[in-house]
């Protein structure tokens, strides 16, 4: 988790169990929770609409190909052709 080992953690919690105190300390990690829980779902939709975007431009892309018979020759990709 972030590159942070067992120990680190342990002095970490530590520190802001000193710093922010045993009664704000449940409070102060529930904020926090939901902070994080936000960002990555801020994440996961900019991820998504990229990826919907992409998908978009590339269907878009071989829509606008033209289309090869099997002589090789370009033809319309109109259904009459």
């Amino acid at each position: 988790m972030f590159g942070i080992g067992f120990a680190e953690l342990i002095v970490i919690l530590a520190v802001a169990l000193i710093v922010i105190g045993p009664d704000k300390l449940p409070e102060m990690a529930k904020t926090l929770a939901k902070a994080y829980n936000e960002l990555r779902r801020a994440g996961d939709e900019v991820k998504k609409s990229l990826k919907e975007a992409n998908m978009e431009e590339r269907s878009t892309h071989v829509a606008q190909r033209p289309h090869h018979d099997e002589s090789g020759t370009v033809r319309d990709k109109t259904p009459d052709s």
